[in-house]
């Protein structure tokens, strides 16, 4: 995984970015635009696609919820809608919210499932949900909808802390990376 005892990743949050958003072409090549570490590691094609999958691999063996947690966070959240190529939440990053918003419902019960779907995806990335929005969409106050977010947004921050604290400890076991340090900064 390290090149001649150096680590790949400056990051825990870079590894899991590379791993998540890395596209190869099926020449090997990688796509323009894709992701790049930047230091000339060499990490792309076929070298760059069995690293993303051994991090993929390292993440898969979390718990469910937990994996979605990383890969909410991290994968990419809008892709072109395969109808009319209109921007739309890509179909994974919407599958982990999905999942995630059983979590969001437990920790406020009175949460209509859609509205925890939605502060769900607000959380992983869609600032576009609004508190108002969401208040006039589900005919409650901006004041509630906060509430309720922060009752949501705390446990899904309970999740993500504790997948962070697990990949990041595989991370550096498998010499991804050299040290834990936080991953980001979670709204």
């Amino acid at each position: 995984m390290s090149v001649a005892g150096d680590v790949l990743f400056d990051s825990v949050g870079q590894a899991l970015r590379f791993a998540f958003l890395f596209k190869a072409s099926v020449k090997g090549a990688s796509v323009p635009g894709t992701v790049s570490i930047g230091s000339g590691r060499g990490l792309v094609g076929l070298d760059g696609a069995g690293e993303a999958g051994n991090i993929k691999r390292l993440i898969g063996d979390l718990p469910k919820v937990q994996a979605a947690a990383l890969q909410a966070r991290f994968s990419e959240r809008v892709a072109a809608c395969p109808c009319c190529m209109a921007d739309a939440p890509a179909a994974e990053w919407l599958g982990c919210c999905v999942l995630l918003s059983g979590v969001a419902m437990g920790a406020a019960s009175s949460c209509h499932e859609k509205l925890a779907l939605d502060l769900t995806m607000r959380h992983f990335g869609d600032k576009r949900l609004t508190f108002e929005m969401l208040g006039g969409r589900y005919g409650c106050s901006a004041d509630q909808v906060r509430k309720i977010n922060n009752k949501v947004a705390g446990v899904l921050r309970a999740v993500e802390h504790a997948a962070q604290a697990k990949i990041s400890d595989r991370l550096i076991a498998s010499g991804y990376i050299d040290h834990c340090q936080e991953v980001e900064a979670v709204c």
